[in-house]
């Protein structure tokens, strides 16, 4: 999967609201790419750069998978 459509795949497994999100595939994939391509070259214009990385706290790192 590439681009928007990996985002697609990733909205599907999702149990949460966000899969709301997958109503953007009723656009063609060649405009939803061209979305995406816009969000990730412009990142850190949009929501901006740390220069740490985040320690979760204890509600946070219960979303993540332990190993």
């Amino acid at each position: 999967y590439y681009y928007s459509n990996a985002i697609f795949v990733i909205l599907y497994k999702l149990n949460t609201i966000w899969k709301l999100l997958l109503f953007f595939r009723i656009f063609p994939l060649f405009f939803t790419d061209l979305v995406y391509r816009f969000f990730s070259k412009n990142r850190y214009l949009i929501w901006g750069r740390r220069k740490k990385c985040l320690i979760p706290h204890k509600l946070i790192k219960s979303k993540f998978l332990s190993l």
